[in-house]
């Protein structure tokens, strides 16, 4: 259960949600697992968005204020996990009932369709398209299923390595808004999207090394007339994670590009987009306070994040904490 307020500005807003957690069935034999019901399934190696996460829910409600784990919601699905030989596999259908991204409502700082500037987050707009989406009606689809997905990943112990392979045919998560000019509505709907994928860790020498490579293909993007139309994604994550003098710290840092291929004419998306990311958090006190910074940085374009905070941790298990968020840029 969650509640959030906010004042000021033109509409204040007061919100109350509920949402399942995770309530499955399970059954094990051996090194056999098969689990049906709502699971929160999050694959992939790299901190933040990472190309792997085909067949988890993504909460949109505070965009990234919140840590990955508290971004991921469950969702009806029956799984199968098997292993074998130092091999794990992986195999996820996703039941009826699928449901996209949370996301914030439409009168909310944080929603991904801005009334004041008719701006939808991700897109450049026109002139044309911003006058639409200031008057249209917001709206979602409610899909049937969501596609299913296969992951292997094998252990390369004597090496201090891990690798993976997903291949996937599922809903994206995230909402594209397709317009009606006709109708005067704005439709979040969730477009089946063909997806392959590599991945890798590697530890050596006190450094935990990570990358991820995918390819997707059916990706909804805008014209310049609002048209949808479908582009394939080229994906690439590389990271490292490491405790400078001990265990009380822990600093990583993530480069990611995407780029948009296939397909004629001009679009309203970035069809290339570099980023530099990363996190540095210590503890102190006897580990009673924790200070952290994350940020992230866009290399081809300017667009900033920015978010220290700081944390009591002293009277178990709650935690207390005060952080800032600055934004700037694209």
């Amino acid at each position: 259960i969650e509640g959030s307020d906010q004042g000021g500005g033109l509409t204040p807003l007061s919100r109350w949600r509920a949402e399942l957690g995770d309530t499955y069935l399970r059954w094990r034999s051996g090194a056999t697992r098969v689990t049906a019901g709502a699971q929160t399934i999050v694959w992939g190696r790299v901190d933040g968005l990472a190309p792997m996460d085909r067949v988890s829910r993504v909460d949109l409600t505070r965009l990234v204020l919140d840590d990955l784990s508290e971004q991921r919601l469950a969702l009806p699905a029956l799984r199968l996990e098997q292993t074998f030989a130092g091999t794990k596999l992986d195999a996820v259908a996703l039941l009826p009932g699928y449901r996209g991204a949370v996301t914030a409502d439409v009168a909310s700082v944080w929603s991904l369709v801005n009334r004041s500037s008719g701006e939808i987050a991700g897109i450049e707009s026109t002139p044309a398209l911003a006058a639409f989406v200031r008057t249209s009606r917001v709206q979602a689809d409610q899909p049937d299923s969501g596609g299913a997905a296969l992951r292997l990943t094998r252990a390369v112990e004597s090496a201090g390595l891990d690798l993976g392979l997903t291949l996937a045919h599922t809903r994206q998560s995230l909402p594209y808004y397709e317009p009606d000019f006709a109708g005067g509505t704005l439709t979040a709907v969730h477009p089946y999207v063909g997806f392959a994928g590599l991945d890798a860790e590697l530890a050596t020498g006190g450094f935990t090394w990570r990358t991820e490579l995918g390819w997707s293909d059916g990706v909804a993007v805008t014209a310049p007339d609002g048209r949808r139309l479908e582009r394939r994604a080229f994906e690439w994550v590389a990271g490292v994670e490491f405790f400078p003098g001990g265990e009380d710290t822990r600093v990583t840092l993530q480069l990611s590009t995407r780029r948009l291929s296939g397909g004629n004419g001009p679009i309203l998306q970035l069809e290339r987009y570099t980023a530099l990311a990363g996190e540095v958090q210590t503890t102190f006190d006897q580990g009673r306070w924790r200070a952290g910074l994350r940020f992230n940085s866009g290399l081809n374009v300017h667009d900033t994040y920015l978010s220290p905070s700081l944390a009591w941790l002293g009277w178990e298990p709650h935690e207390f904490y005060v952080a800032w968020h600055h934004f700037d840029g694209a």
